[in-house]
């Protein structure tokens, strides 16, 4: 399970912070809103397979592809 938070939105981009088991420590990613490209501009300690980064990932292009935005949302699976 990881929270995903919208962090800060601009013209052409917004920044995501993913909390893996809803922890203290995070990772960021950008999103360019024009490309839909993910940039990666960090990755937690607790995340050194990358397993909830491509969760993350996963769900911003979701968000990218609808068009549709959350400002926090949780993701689980199993």
């Amino acid at each position: 399970m990881l929270t995903l938070k919208l962090k800060d939105e601009k013209e052409n981009s917004m920044v995501f912070n993913y909390y893996p088991e809803d922890g203290k420590m995070f990772g960021i990613l950008n999103l360019d809103k024009k490309t839909g490209d993910i940039q990666i501009i960090s990755v937690p300690e607790n995340d050194s397979h990358h397993r909830y980064l491509q969760h993350a990932v996963s769900k911003i292009d979701e968000y990218f592809s609808s068009g549709k935005y959350e400002n926090t949302v949780t993701v689980a699976w199993y």
